[in-house]
């Protein structure tokens, strides 16, 4: 698994630097009914589930499943959903500068 963790809910996305931090803020209700779809950073989706009816477990799934296209392309809808659709490269960017302009938003990284 390939940190940061991407969690997509419709049309939000979440980014956490760490799985830790994920299972931490995601509620475990919401881990049962959300319908979260959970992506690595590389776009490996990964498997959400609750434990002990409050524990939220983000794993890799037993069937390795990779949507590096799916997971860009709600990136850069939410981007653009967020008015962060300026760049012109945006469109063409791949999936880690995707990623990487996602920590910028969040407040992870500086802009260069």
């Amino acid at each position: 698994m390939n940190e940061p963790i991407i969690i997509i809910d419709g049309d939000d996305v979440e980014i956490y630097l760490s799985v830790f931090d994920a299972q931490s803020d995601i509620e475990a209700i919401d881990a049962m009914y959300g319908g979260f779809i959970a992506y690595d950073s590389k776009g490996n989706i990964l498997d959400i589930s609750v434990e002990n009816t409050d524990t939220v477990v983000i794993s890799d799934p037993k069937r390795q499943q990779n949507n590096h296209v799916a997971l860009a392309n709600s990136i850069r809808e939410y981007l653009k959903y967020i008015g962060k659709n300026d760049k012109k490269t945006l469109l063409k960017s791949p999936l880690n500068e995707l990623v990487a302009e996602l920590l910028v938003v969040y407040g992870f990284k500086r802009t260069p």
